[in-house]
């Protein structure tokens, strides 16, 4: 295999940082015209994939308790986390997850997106306290935190496991 140059590997990160930013653009903009986060379904589609791969490889009786374990810390998550701190830690989860998904690990372009995001979430995300009643996206916000706890704990049971088995 020919070896990319410097300029087409920069080039190419440079690319994938400008996709990033007219994506989150977009999903910002969407989250204001809609009122709804369209951000947090995300973690809910990596929830079905976590069940469905937890279903095939391990049983229905662990995919059970691994259902349970995400609703029961959503529900922790909704009542005792405030709302403002739920919201502003999701959005920020939902797009660092996303981030580090699509670039390669920790780099220059990957730690400046998060602290753009981190800066961004909180001048416009941290200003707009509403207090209201929890409705469809409070719900989705608290998946987005109880989730990769859940998921997190899961596999690292997994892994230990199989490690010292």
């Amino acid at each position: 295999m020919k070896k990319l140059k410097i300029t087409e590997r920069l080039s190419e990160s440079a690319y994938t940082v400008l996709k990033f930013m007219m994506m989150w653009t977009l999903v910002l903009l969407a989250d204001f015209i809609l009122e709804f986060r369209l951000e947090y379904l995300w973690p809910c589609w990596l929830f079905f994939g976590s069940v469905y791969t937890t279903f095939h490889c391990h049983g229905l009786v662990i995919c059970v308790v691994f259902v349970c374990a995400a609703f029961t810390l959503d529900i922790f998550c909704l009542i005792f986390v405030p709302l403002h701190w739920l919201f502003f830690v999701a959005s920020t989860y939902v797009l660092f997850n996303y981030i580090w998904h699509t670039e390669k690990g920790i780099c220059i372009s990957t730690v400046s997106l998060w602290i753009l995001l981190v800066y961004t979430e909180a001048s416009l995300r941290l200003k707009d306290l509403k207090t209201s009643h929890a409705n469809l996206s409070h719900l989705f916000a608290a998946h987005c935190i109880g989730y990769p706890v859940v998921y997190l704990g899961f596999y690292a049971t997994c892994y230990f496991t199989n490690i010292l088995s």
